[in-house]
């Protein structure tokens, strides 16, 4: 195409996103940041539409694209149960959820030298009956954590009613208990 034919060409929006490979809204946040020197549009009658010369976008550089930083410690500011309710709102399923929160609860343990404690051999559901064991976690489910402690579901609903028993963590419609309340739940106990 020759340089005359070129100048008098006008593209849309959408072309404009496509050309550097952005989105739509990218275009608009350009637009929006006059340091940027992003080109001026120009409205086209016949289409009411904004539209922009080839030869102001092919002569246009991007900025570079913003980096993720690294999460470190001056990003453990995030709580994980509001941030696990906010995505269960958001349609996520629940076991997604729950390891998304036990997830961060682990990072933000990990950047603060803490360990956390696990929970070791389990105490099988009847006595009499053979051992079930319950893989150690960083969080369990209620039936798992009267599993551990060989004790009935009725008990354990008992027993937070009473406020006795260990702390909830509640994820959307999820109960869950952290390894740190099975510890400390035992040693109330003893």
């Amino acid at each position: 195409m020759n340089p005359e034919a070129k100048k008098q060409l006008f593209v849309q929006k959408t072309y404009v996103a496509k050309y550097f490979g952005v989105s739509y809204y990218t275009i608009t946040a350009w637009q929006a940041d006059e340091s940027l020197g992003f080109p001026k549009s120009t409205l086209v009658r016949s289409s009411k539409r904004e539209h922009w010369r080839l030869t102001d976008i092919e002569k246009w550089t991007p900025p570079a694209p913003k980096r993720a930083s690294r999460l470190s410690a001056d990003h453990t500011d995030i709580d994980p149960e509001r941030l696990a309710r906010r995505m269960y709102r958001q349609g996520l399923s629940g076991d997604a959820v729950a390891a998304v929160a036990f997830a961060l609860l682990h990072i933000k343990e990990l950047l603060h030298g803490e360990k956390r404690p696990v929970a070791k051999q389990p105490v099988p559901a009847d006595p009499a009956g053979p051992p079930t064991t319950v893989k150690p976690r960083l969080a369990y489910t209620v039936p798992e954590f009267c599993q551990i402690l060989g004790i009935s579901r009725a008990l354990f609903y008992k027993m937070v009613k009473q406020g006795k028993g260990p702390r909830l963590m509640k994820i959307g419609s999820l109960t869950r208990i952290s390894a740190e309340a099975l510890q400390d739940f035992k040693k109330r106990m003893v």
